[in-house]
């Protein structure tokens, strides 16, 4: 299939704004782009290392995180730093996202904890800690109703394994689980509710036989109390974890060692397979008839 013109340098993450105005790609560089006249609207360096941002509602705002867990909140319309966080170097973690509301920032650090923030200072609202764990996952419905998080405890003193990873589904506002969810994973990569809140896909590894033999990886659509219903092994590619969903759910996209993979979520049909070496991210526009491609080189929109 033919390419559009719009094209962006490195890529590692990707974000589409809620009624698919923008996207963000997140390589040295933030690049934001307009998606329906397919030009770029700013570039920033402000923040190094990015590694995760979400645009707010009103798709005003876009807030960006970095490997570091600093953040920043930055203005659609010219691009420059409304606030600012300096985590001091000690607090990598998950993705971000806005509440429906716009009024806060919701994100996961390796620290185990899950915060709410004001989305106008960054400050910290409410935090909830989990001790010895990393938040590894952050997702949300898209009318933020339900939001669900991916627990990956840590390995204690004198164990030779961690306990098994969980999820946990959340109300908003976040007060306390409505469930505790089990993989029946031995590491949980990615886990993201779908926009309805009805499915849960998971992308996760299993243990290594005893021989030593390293079993494929698993894509995975469970429903939201964890019943597994479909699967399909997928081979990791080095570069990143990822179980997007079409704004309308009826698409799953993830990437391996051959690019980037798309889905049906019912039933995990394969429906198409676009090659890309290093293929970091996957971001659905228009309802899945077409797709941001991100990859370590460059990212592009490619037409399904």
């Amino acid at each position: 299939m033919s390419k559009r013109a719009l094209k962006f340098p490195s890529c590692y993450e990707l974000a589409i704004s809620p009624g698919q105005a923008f996207v963000a790609s997140l390589g040295r560089d933030v690049v934001v782009a307009s998606l329906a006249q397919r030009e770029r609207r700013f570039s920033s360096r402000a923040l190094a290392h990015p590694a995760h941002a979400a645009f707010n509602t009103g798709e005003a705002r876009l807030a960006v995180k970095n490997t570091s867990g600093d953040m920043i909140t930055l203005d659609l319309s010219d691009g420059q730093v409304i606030a600012r966080l300096n985590a001091k170097g000690h607090d990598e973690g998950a993705a971000i996202h806005y509440s429906a509301c716009d009024h806060f920032l919701v994100d996961g650090s390796w620290n185990g904890a899950i915060r709410v923030r004001r989305a106008d200072t960054l400050d910290v609202v409410e935090e909830f800690t989990y001790e010895n764990e990393m938040i590894t996952s952050v997702s949300k419905t898209d009318d933020g109703s339900l939001w669900l998080f991916a627990h990956q405890p840590k390995t204690r003193d004198g164990e030779n394994f961690p306990e098994p990873p969980y999820m946990t589904l959340w109300d908003w506002p976040l007060r306390k689980p409505i469930r505790r969810i089990d993989p029946h994973f031995h590491s949980v990569g990615t886990a993201s509710i779908s926009p309805c809140g009805t499915w849960i896909a998971t992308r996760g590894r299993h243990r290594a036989l005893s021989d030593g033999t390293l079993l494929p990886d698993e894509l995975r659509i469970s429903d939201a109390s964890g019943e597994a219903r479909w699967s399909t092994n997928v081979t990791f590619s080095g570069t990143a974890y990822r179980a997007r969903w079409s704004a309308d759910g009826r698409l799953v996209g993830t990437v391996d060692r051959s690019g980037v993979l798309v889905f049906t979520a019912e039933g995990l049909t394969p429906q198409r397979t676009v090659s890309a070496e290093f293929a970091s991210d996957v971001a659905f526009i228009d309802d899945g008839t077409s797709a941001v491609i991100g990859t370590w080189s460059r990212a592009w929109v490619e037409v399904l």
